[in-house]
């Protein structure tokens, strides 16, 4: 089945001050991305598509069956092992902004991108469900970007402000491959935060 949501087709950059560290917002549009494969066989529907990002990165999206995953990278390949992340529900799809941090120099060094989803109850009624993904960039590394955390934001109140502090404190020292950190209604801060493999 291919996914309800919509698929990222374009960005286009603009900046804004955020309380300690300047953040730079990418928006998705529908002009500027391009197709790098797309797959139906065996009943499952999937495509890639590469959109030009800011500062040299480029932002890779692979869209079917279960859901949308995303990746990092300044080459012009998709970045392998794209990881689908703690992501809950079949039907979602990202949101078209994602906010990058940058460092003093102006280098991007985390991104925050939120996954919205739709899951079902037993009763088989639907739950909407949004998690903010927050990832490191590697620039040059042979893995240029991996998940570093999910902010679950259902039912938790400040997910935006908890996800920049998941992305300046701990964005910098993670080490790609470790587990990675949750902060939900039951884990509601940094502190209290759990770790989860991947």
């Amino acid at each position: 089945m291919k996914h309800l949501a919509s698929i990222p087709l374009g960005l286009a950059v603009f900046a804004c001050q955020a309380s300690a560290q300047e953040s730079v917002y990418t928006h998705v549009n529908s002009d500027t991305c391009h197709t790098v494969n797309e797959t139906d066989e065996g009943g499952g529907y999937s495509i890639i598509e590469r959109c030009q990002g800011q500062g040299g990165w480029q932002v890779y999206f692979d869209s079917g069956e279960p859901g949308s995953r995303s990746g990092f990278s300044r080459q012009d390949t998709p970045p392998e092992g794209m990881p689908y992340g703690g992501y809950v529900g079949n039907f979602g799809g990202f949101h078209d902004v994602i906010e990058l941090r940058l460092d003093p120099e102006g280098d991007a060094f985390a991104t925050i991108h939120r996954y919205n989803s739709t899951s079902f109850d037993s009763d088989g009624e639907p739950r909407n469900n949004s998690i903010l993904i927050v990832a490191a960039l590697r620039p040059g590394e042979g893995v240029e970007s991996c998940h570093v955390g999910y902010v679950k934001t259902t039912g938790l109140a400040g997910g935006n402000a908890l996800a920049r502090e998941m992305a300046d404190g701990l964005a910098p020292g993670f080490v790609c491959g470790d587990p990675i950190w949750i902060v939900d209604s039951a884990h509601p801060d940094l502190a209290s935060a759990r770790r989860q493999d991947r």
